[in-house]
Order: structure tokens, then C-alpha cells, then sequence
């Protein structure tokens, strides 16, 4: 992953601050060398050892990008140039960097500042998946992207924030505001943070309610070849920068589609497949749909066997994780294997699926109410009812009084909603003191004026983000998420809710854009096997170490979990407790977190 540092100085700190700060980053860590420096503000960064990663340079030495940009044109494949002219750069400063968002995508991180030095600005591109973390001190604002290096300045002891820790734990995959550290902040996906002489401004650039277009015109096909040449576009655009891919594939609709996507890209790379699958488990067998993808696309396949044999829980003390808590039950065995896969492989970069359960639209609601906002009453209305029947498994008549009622007064929906009265493991008492809708208002704000549906759609697409915190990685090969792409997810923007729920399937209009790209079977089929029976067995084998671990742990002593609870769940056969057992399984990585961040 891109690491970097970018110093900015107070306009009232030691002016010695910065340099003896650049001295102790370079001290201590001897492979950042600097890349950006004026009297104010100095920019360190170490040779990205994966592929597709570069520095931008803006004219006049106001400032870089770092990352990977491509230009937001008709093609979107257009690399943009390393060195941007006095025109663009121009452009950028006149705007406070909102030409970047309309101009350009991709995975970047911007700091760009006025020639005068009056204003230093620092934009996280809108995916969201390269960090950039906030550190203040009395004479500097120090900003990071990988939370190993940091810790690795030792620049003071770091204390809970006991009411954002808890949010994290409770709602793991959503970007929050802040960190769950009192002295790490956090630059939001798609914000700017904004330094002048006297304070700091923050602004949300990219919204999607920017892109929500009422469209009564919008057709099944229209919308279909939208979604469809958006995704090869970006697909090929990541694909450009890589000679060999491999791609997760699952056998699922949405790997099967960046599978045969990124064969079809224009340069050709080597793509190879990997799927996973467990010895005597037929149920989560999905080799037969996967050999069907890798061999539609004409990618070579590996098979890999999990074993629970395999899995050591104890790496979880090596684990680097940045500085805000991190769920992922399967981050243990995939440090492993793909660190494998690339050394005796070659490969270049990782491609997934993620996430197209959301930016297809998994199991759409209320998109009879949708299509009454974008079309009105007509013919097609009854017919979107009957959709949403076939999906949501709802009587057709409450789905269209439901519908009817929305012309009277518009349904609210608040994503808040979704976990009232879930208290898990958790302490109650520090829940009942934490305002969940506090923390999910900046995201709701840039969602006002879209429909409920669209609402509930681009909530999980644009909060739902787990592949944005990586725990640990190959560094020097790069994990891509194609659908994970800007102009995709403006596409997903405009096009109406109903739509997707093409045929009454569940991400039926993906089925319709990619049927002749994929293979027909797996771009049909329902569902798919996981590998749920194969973490009960890492859990069956590693119990005594979790429950050492749990019990004694950080998350307990700082009040966050319930100790009786966790006991509780120890005592349940496996069998009984397949959510508890699945709970304490995600909190593990969590715990190991707190203790590598919370060490003094």
C-alpha cells in the first residue's frame, strides 16, 4: 500500500518543527525520502513497490498527487500525465481541488497548496481507499496513510476514545468521522481538508446527491449499456497498468463479471484465477462455477484448499493495522495465501468483486416507490410492484399500498435504523451514551433528496466499505476492487433504483448488461456456497486461545464488551451459537488491534 507522510506547519508553530520532524521520519525510517518540500509544508514517501502507483506533480512546485488517476472523459482509460501543466494546476488551485474530483478518478491522495503558502489543501480521493489519517501536534499537522510507520515515530502514548470505539465495533465496515484513537483524526473519502494561516475548514467535494438525476426517460437498456460499459471502462483502466492479474474469483455473479471482464481488456494481460474450496464440503463447493468463469474467460485456475490446519490465530500479533478497528474474519488466511500466489505466480495485482452485492443492488426494497417518483402512475407501475413481490417475498398488495401511501406523505429512512436494539457483545451502558445518527450524519446530509430506495442503495454502497481498511498486505502487490471506481459509482448515482430490480431478480439488471460477457450459468444462478463451515473449524481449534485472548483483553479492561456476555458465548456449543460464535470470531482481529495500538 502507498505510504506516505505530509508535514504542514502552523502558521504560528516553531518554524524549526518541520525540519527536525523530517529528520526523525528519515532517521527512523530510512526508505521515506522526500518528494515535496517548501518552508511550509514537506511531503515524504517510500518507492511504491506495486505497480500503478505514481507522483503527480502540479506546475510551480504548488504541489502532487499521489496514487493512480486516470482522466474522467469518454474513455476513462486515459492515464492522466506525471507532470500536470500551469493550466490544470491552475484550475485545481482556483477551485480548492474541485477540479480533480469532476476531472479526474482513481486511488489519491492530494496536498496541493497555494504558492503563497496561505492555503494547504489535503483531498482523499472519493472511494476512499487509501487512508489518510490526521495527526496534530502544538507546530504541525502531520498527515499518513499506513499506521505501521507511524507507530513506528513513537510520538507519544495514544488513549481510546471510548464512544468511537464502540461505533466501530458496532458498525465495523462503515466509515465513521475520526478514528477510535483521541489523537488520530481522519480525512473523510471524497472530503478536503483545508489549512490557512488561522484555521482549518473541512468540505465535503464529492456528494452523491450531486448525481441523482429524475429521469422518467431512463430505460431498461439505456440503463444496462450505462452499467455495463462503466464497468469494462474502469475494469480495463486498473487492468492497463498490470501485466498479470489474478482475479478472487467465488463463482459468484459479481467476481464472474470482473473475471471476464478483465480478460476483454485491450492490452491482454495474463489472467489467472484463484478460488477456494473445502476438502468433503459439498455445500461450500464452488469449484464447478468457477472452473466455468476461468474457463469462459480463458484464465488459468488455481484451486487452493483451505485447512483450518492452516490457520495460526497467533499471527494475529504480527497483523499491522491502521488506526481504526477492522473486521474481517478472513483476513488471517488471505495475508497468507495471496503473499504465496504472487511470489510463485508473478502476479502483478489482485483484482475482486467487491462490492457488487451493493453496487448491484442485492435484494432491492421499496423500487415500486421509485419508479412512482421517476415515471408516475402508469402501466409500468404495476409491474414494478410485481417485481418487488418477486424479490422481497412480500404480498403484492401491501407493496402497493405501501407505494400509493408514498404520494401522500414521502417514507423516511434512516440508516440509524438498521441497528437499534442490537447490542451483540457490547457494554449497553456505553451504547445507550452513543448517538449513532451523530456519527452517520455527514453521509445522510449527502444523500438528501434521493428516494428511499436509492437511499438504502447508496448507504451500503458508499459507507459499506471493508476492503478500505486492509489489515495487512502484500505491499508490493496491488488488491483492486473494479467496481470500486468513481464513474461507477456515479453510474449507480443516476440510474434509478426500480431498474435494478430488472425481471424481479435479485441484481437483475447486472444479469442483463453482462449475460453475454460472462458465463450463462453464473450469470444466472441465485445463490452461492461460503465458507462458513470452514471458519467453524478454525474457531473449534483455536477456542482456547480465543478465549484467553477475549477475556483477558483490551476491549473488555476498556469497558467496550461485556465480560458475562463474551463468558456466555464460550459456554454455547457451536452449534447453538452459530451469530455468537461468528461475533467473537470477527471482535478477535479487534482485540489484537487494541493491544498494538494501545501499547505503551
Amino acid at each position: 500500500m502507498l505510504s506516505f507522510f505530509a508535514l504542514v506547519r502552523k502558521s504560528k508553530g516553531n518554524p524549526d518543527a518541520l525540519p527536525s520532524r523530517v529528520n526523525e521520519i528519515t532517521g527512523k525510517l530510512p526508505d521515506f525520502h522526500i518528494v515535496h518540500q517548501t518552508p511550509n509544508v514537506c511531503v515524504l514517501m517510500t518507492d511504491p513497490e506495486e505497480k500503478g502507483t505514481f507522483v503527480y506533480r502540479l506546475s510551480g512546485g504548488t504541489g502532487l498527487i499521489l496514487g493512480t488517476l486516470f482522466h474522467k472523459d469518454e474513455a476513462l482509460t486515459n492515464h492522466a500525465p506525471l507532470a500536470i501543466d500551469e493550466k490544470t494546476t491552475n484550475a485545481i488551485l482556483d477551485t480548492r481541488c474541485q477540479y480533480i474530483i469532476e476531472k479526474y478518478w482513481g486511488m489519491y491522495a492530494a496536498i496541493v497548496g497555494k504558492e503563497d503558502g496561505t492555503e494547504q489543501f489535503i483531498l482523499r480521493d472519493p472511494t476512499g481507499v487509501l487512508p489518510v489519517y490526521i495527526y496534530e501536534t502544538p507546530d504541525l499537522y502531520l498527515f499518513f496513510s499506513d499506521g505501521e510507520h507511524f507507530r513506528s515515530l513513537h510520538l507519544g502514548p495514544l488513549s481510546l476514545d471510548p464512544h468511537s470505539a464502540i461505533l466501530g465495533l458496532q458498525l465495523p465496515l462503515l466509515h465513521l468521522p475520526g478514528t477510535c484513537l483521541r489523537e488520530i483524526d481522519k480525512v473523510m473519502p471524497g472530503e478536503l481538508f483545508a489549512i490557512s494561516r488561522d484555521k482549518t475548514e473541512r468540505f465535503m467535494l464529492w456528494k452523491p446527491r450531486d448525481f441523482f438525476v429524475k429521469d422518467g426517460n431512463y430505460t431498461t437498456e439505456k440503463a444496462a449499456a450505462e452499467l455495463r460499459t462503466t464497468v469494462l471502462k474502469c475494469t480495463h483502466a486498473w487492468a492497463s497498468h498490470f501485466d498479470k492479474i489474478c482475479v478472487r474469483a467465488s463463482g459468484g455473479l459479481d467476481s464472474s463479471i470482473i473475471l471476464s471482464c478483465t480478460a476483454l481488456a485491450p492490452h491482454r494481460p495474463e489472467v489467472i484465477a484463484v478460488t477456494h474450496y473445502t476438502e468433503g464440503n459439498v455445500d461450500s463447493d464452488e469449484r464447478e462455477f468457477a472452473r466455468a468463469a476461468a474457463q469462459h474467460a480463458n484464465a488459468h485456475l488455481i484451486e487452493v484448499r483451505d485447512s483450518a490446519d492452516d490457520i495460526d490465530m497467533k499471527d494475529l500479533h504480527d497483523f499491522a493495522f491502521l488506526p481504526e478497528f477492522y473486521k474481517d474474519r478472513f483476513m488471517i488466511g488471505r495475508a497468507r495465501y495471496q503473499k504465496r500466489l504472487a511470489d510463485e505466480h508473478g502476479i502483478d495485482a489482485f483484482f475482486g468483486g467487491e462490492p457488487g452485492d451493493t453496487i448491484f443492488y442485492t435484494r432491492p426494497s421499496y423500487t415500486a416507490i421509485d419508479y412512482l417518483y421517476h415515471k408516475g402512475l402508469n402501466g409500468g407501475f404495476f409491474k414494478a410492484c410485481y417485481e418487488e413481490a418477486l424479490i422481497s417475498k412480500r404480498p403484492i398488495g401491501a407493496i402497493l399500498l405501501e407505494a400509493a401511501a408514498s404520494t401522500i406523505r414521502t417514507p423516511s429512512w434512516c440508516l440509524s435504523k438498521k441497528f437499534e436494539g442490537y447490542t451483540g457483545l457490547f457494554a449497553e451502558d456505553l451504547l445507550h451514551e452513543t448517538s449513532i445518527d451523530a456519527a452517520l450524519a455527514p453521509w445522510e446530509q449527502c444523500q438528501e433528496g434521493s428516494t428511499i430506495s436509492k437511499k438504502e442503495q447508496l448507504a451500503f454502497t458508499f459507507i459499506w466499505l471493508p476492503y478500505a481498511k486492509p489489515s495487512r498486505r502484500c505491499d508490493y502487490v496491488r488488491m483492486v476492487e473494479p467496481l470500486m471506481s468513481q464513474p461507477i459509482l456515479e453510474a449507480v448515482c443516476r440510474i434509478p433504483s426500480y431498474l435494478f430490480a430488472y425481471n424481479g431478480e435479485d441484481r437483475g439488471l447486472a444479469r442483463l448488461a453482462f449475460l453475454d460477457i460472462g458465463h450463462p450459468t453464473n450469470m444466472l444462478r441465485k445463490s452461492k456456497g461460503g465458507p462458513e463451515d470452514f471458519y467453524k473449524s478454525v474457531w473449534s481449534q483455536n477456542v482456547d486461545f480465543i478465549r484467553e485472548a477475549m477475556l483477558d483483553g483490551l476491549l473488555v479492561k476498556h469497558g467496550l464488551l461485556d465480560r458475562k456476555k463474551v463468558e456466555n458465548a464460550f459456554s454455547l456449543a457451536l452449534d447453538q451459537s452459530l451469530g455468537v460464535w461468528g461475533e467473537v470470531f470477527n471482535l478477535v482481529g479487534n482485540e489484537f488491534w487494541a493491544r498494538r495500538w494501545l501499547k505503551t
